[in-house]
């Protein structure tokens, strides 16, 4: 696999990742917690072309 297609697939499962796990959370400041690093993460990957925009 192509080490830029990679990456993109793990920044991609991550952001799935914290958007599921915050759905679930229990405590709703943990949940805003893994929404914004979610967020994040996506945003930084789109400002590094890895993702579209």
């Amino acid at each position: 696999m192509d080490d830029n297609l990679e990456l993109l697939t793990k920044i991609q499962e991550r952001i799935i990742e914290c958007r599921r796990a915050a759905s679930e959370a229990q405590d709703s400041k943990v949940a805003l917690f893994l929404y914004r690093l979610a967020d994040e993460v996506e945003a930084e990957a789109r400002e590094a072309d890895l993702i579209g925009k």
